[in-house]
């Protein structure tokens, strides 16, 4: 009898098409961490999907459990997608002064 914490990579088996769908949920969020349990006991902490893809690969060739706990931190975005909000801020607001900077001008003229 198989443990249910076991993840073993056979394409037939339902635990795989479960672990295939978080697989594919990496696409949608920002942050999701992956704690794998190998064999002898020791822990890696995945953080991305070629890392996840990568141990895939490893343990389909090798025909290996995996234990993997996970969850999902959507709240810290990465640091680039900040500095891009940041930045569409800072134009929204330029634009918007160059605009009242123009409007007022043009009464100015009137």
């Amino acid at each position: 009898m198989i443990d249910e914490n076991k993840w073993l990579f056979n394409k037939d088996s339902f635990l795989y098409i479960v672990m295939y769908k978080i697989h594919e949920g990496l696409n949608r969020t920002q942050n999701m961490y992956f704690y794998v349990k190998r064999y002898n006991g020791r822990y890696t902490l995945l953080k991305h999907q070629n890392k996840l893809e990568l141990v895939f690969k490893r343990y389909i060739q090798n025909d290996g459990f995996l234990y993997i706990y996970y969850h999902n931190d959507m709240i810290n975005r990465s640091k680039l997608l900040n500095y891009c909000v940041y930045f569409a801020q800072i134009v929204i607001v330029f634009y918007l002064v160059l605009f009242l900077y123009g409007y007022l001008k043009m009464l100015e003229y009137k």
